[in-house]
């Protein structure tokens, strides 16, 4: 019954010194649920960073060094099928495809570190999406380089291709780090739901650049 101001002074002392409560769902204290959860959603969304990085910047180059040929169109068909698809559906389809059609996986119950059977479709619900955009800033980032003169007058002066190539993917590594945030959000939602205790936080898929 005490007035709404003092209440909120309290917990917002309480916060300061990193008391958040009780949890209403389970009783536990939030931070201890927090401390348990958040290096599991932590490592899932840097691993499906890194995944990020090493599978989808060279398909972007791929796609862009066989342009209007059939790696090209395979590779953006592929990332623009896969980017239509939301995570809430693409999280329980691989579920029942790998694990229960066809039976390659266990089902994913627990979490038992990143390097582990486990995490391959929480590591897959998180990267997937993502990866559709970074292929597409990739492929760009190629044919934009490409194009200029200077490329093409460095080319003649015997300027070697993967050097060109490497320096126009330095912008596209760097922007991963705007999708810090929607990579995070998705590790969050494969963690919950893979039934490993995930930290949960919202990821909407408004938060995604568009295609």
């Amino acid at each position: 019954n005490r007035p709404f101001l003092v209440q909120f002074g309290d917990y917002v002392w309480k916060a300061a010194q990193v008391d958040l409560g009780l949890s209403l769902a389970d009783g536990r204290p939030v931070m201890e649920s927090i401390s348990a959860a958040f290096p599991i959603t932590l490592s899932i969304a840097l691993a499906a960073t890194a995944i990020i990085a090493l599978v989808g910047i060279p398909l972007g180059v791929i796609a862009a060094l066989n342009q209007n040929h059939w790696p090209d169109n395979l590779i953006l068909g592929g990332a623009l099928f896969f980017w239509g698809i939301p995570t809430f559906v693409i999280a329980p389809l691989l579920m029942v495809l790998l694990c229960l059609q066809f039976p390659i996986l266990p089902v994913p119950h627990g979490w038992t570190g990143v390097f582990t059977v486990n995490a391959i479709i929480p590591l897959t619900v998180a990267a997937i999406r993502p990866m559709a955009i970074v292929i597409r800033q990739a492929r760009s980032a190629v044919l934009d380089v490409l194009s200029e003169d200077f490329i093409r007058t460095a080319r003649a002066k015997g300027l070697p291709e993967w050097v060109t190539i490497t320096a126009s993917q330095l912008p596209v590594a760097i922007r991963l780090i705007n999708f810090w945030r929607a990579v995070f959000s998705k590790s969050s939602f494969a963690a919950t739901r893979m039934f490993a205790p995930g930290y949960s936080v919202s990821s909407s898929e408004e938060n995604w650049p568009s295609m």
